[in-house]
């Protein structure tokens, strides 16, 4: 059975990584959606891909340096792409996050823990933040990273299932994936280009889809989980 999730929510009509999108997303019928997280310096889990705010919010500063209070005055409404259509759009905490899913326990969660904020706040200070932030939703949430090393850690001090996000499928990778064995193999759809998809442990789920033949055809190749930038457009498309 096909699967499709919202990346970063439905940021073909919302600003990215943002509740209004995130909800919309699952709206439109989306069987999953995916978010990412930063940290800053204290250890303040947020929900946001980059680690400058300068993109979504028009703030040339660092998340390190963002706290919770600091936080209710940035608006990552994406002005570049909306002009002033969502603003505003508060900058989420990861906590906010978990609120709108405990509403939705039906639809499969990917966070994305992003390797950047790394380099301030330690993998094992982050594992025991989102292990609390997450706590009880095992059965809905993936959690899912490029670091191989903290998703090592997820696995070793949990029961939430992983997901190793790769930025190209080469042998080298495969092994890696054998030996981590993860419950999802993540990738851009493009890396794979005619490689049959590894067997393993895992399922695959591949980024980022549009063309409703392009879903078809991965479909067949034996992916089911498959993230999109305008899910709602290639649900109605598919049908």
């Amino acid at each position: 059975m096909m699967k499709l999730a919202g990346h970063r929510g439905l940021p073909e009509l919302y600003p990215e990584n943002t509740l209004a999108g995130f909800a919309a997303a699952i709206a439109a019928g989306a069987a999953g959606i995916e978010c990412d997280v930063q940290f800053n310096r204290q250890g303040q889990a947020f929900v946001v891909h980059d680690d400058n705010l300068l993109r979504v919010a028009g703030v040339n500063r660092s998340i390190a340096d963002v706290d919770a209070e600091l936080a209710t005055e940035i608006s990552v409404h994406e002005a570049q792409r909306f002009g002033d259509q969502f603003n505003p759009s508060p900058l989420p905490l990861l906590s906010d996050f978990v609120a709108l899913i405990k509403q939705h326990p039906q639809v499969r969660v990917y966070v994305e823990i992003k390797e950047e904020s790394f380099a301030w706040f330690s993998r094992s200070q982050a594992l025991a933040v989102v292990l609390n932030a997450l706590q009880g939703l095992e059965s809905q949430v993936v959690i899912i990273s490029f670091d191989a090393e903290f998703l090592g850690g997820v696995r070793d001090a949990s029961t939430f299932p992983i997901g190793w996000v790769m930025h190209h499928c080469e042998p080298g990778n495969q092994e890696c994936a054998q030996e981590l064995a993860p419950n999802f193999l993540l990738c851009d759809y493009k890396s794979l280009n005619d490689t049959t998809p590894w067997s393993g442990s895992w399922e695959w789920f591949v980024y980022d889809v549009t063309e409703p033949s392009l879903a078809q055809d991965l479909h067949s190749r034996g992916i089911e989980w498959m993230e999109s930038w305008d899910v709602g457009a290639l649900i109605k498309a598919l049908k």
